[in-house]
């Protein structure tokens, strides 16, 4: 079975989608707190705040119109333990995030 590349399709949201896109990573971001390499991509660590869950929710959404091939998974520990966030995917995929790092907060 033969995937399509891995790259962005912008185009896949529109002018408000993208700025919403936006909107939200650079609320996100800075609520990374760590960065680890697993198979098939990274976890991220985050700092929840009451409406981390539903931006990181919204974000998703969006992301998965233009970056189909990213699986995302959300583990939310009880008692108030942090909030890891999976993104990995296909073969190339993990070489894809690290190109992309800088943007992805890593090493905060």
């Amino acid at each position: 079975m033969s995937h399509p590349p891995i790259a962005c399709q912008l185009a896949a949201l529109d002018a408000g989608q993208r700025a919403r896109r936006q909107e939200l990573w650079e609320k996100l971001r800075p609520l990374i707190r760590e960065a680890r390499e697993i198979a098939g991509g990274y976890a991220f660590r985050l700092d929840t705040a009451p409406t981390t869950l539903v931006e990181i929710a919204e974000f998703i959404s969006l992301e998965r119109a233009c970056c189909p091939f990213f699986n995302f998974q959300l583990e939310i520990v009880e008692e108030n333990g942090p909030t890891w966030w999976r993104v990995t995917g296909r073969e190339g995929v993990k070489e894809f995030l690290t190109q992309i790092m800088g943007s992805l907060g890593a090493g905060t």
